[in-house]
């Protein structure tokens, strides 16, 4: 099972460390090995699955918390459709990219489509980076 979570205001570390408190509180012992940058691999005897967890956002964005939408800001960054100035007047990135796509009437998903593969790529690296960890991860454990 692989999971992609916001890293909020934390390090990836942290946020991972968040999720471990959070389900030993419930009596789910987890191990917890690193499965590539910012990616987890955690394994409970208490239940028989296997999850890849993977932390997200851009910490070079001027925001307080990161999350999935700090990548869609970054793409638009990076195909010239807004510029830094007009990233720093918002508090979030979801706030951002929801200006954005309604000023322009614009899907998110249309946003992505028609971006430069190249850009999409540098956009999402670390999520691209992610799925072939797990696809790798999973085949080995096969």
């Amino acid at each position: 099972m692989a999971i992609v979570i916001d890293a909020d205001e934390y390090s990836p570390v942290k946020r991972v460390r968040t999720i471990v408190d959070s389900l030993r509180s419930f009596g789910i012992e987890v191990g917890v090995t690193e499965a590539g940058e910012g990616a987890f691999r955690f394994q409970s005897e208490n239940i028989r699955v296997e999850v890849f967890v993977k932390v997200v956002g851009d910490p070079d964005l001027p925001y307080n918390k990161h999350t999935i939408d700090d990548h869609i800001v970054r793409l638009l960054l990076l195909e010239n459709q807004i510029g830094e100035k007009e990233v720093e007047r918002y508090s979030t990135a979801k706030e951002c990219v929801n200006e954005f796509t309604k000023s322009r009437g614009v899907a998110v998903k249309e946003l992505i489509l028609n971006a430069k593969p190249e850009n999409v790529q540098k956009a999402f690296k670390n999520l691209v980076e992610y799925l072939e960890t797990v696809k790798i991860q999973r085949h080995t454990n096969l």
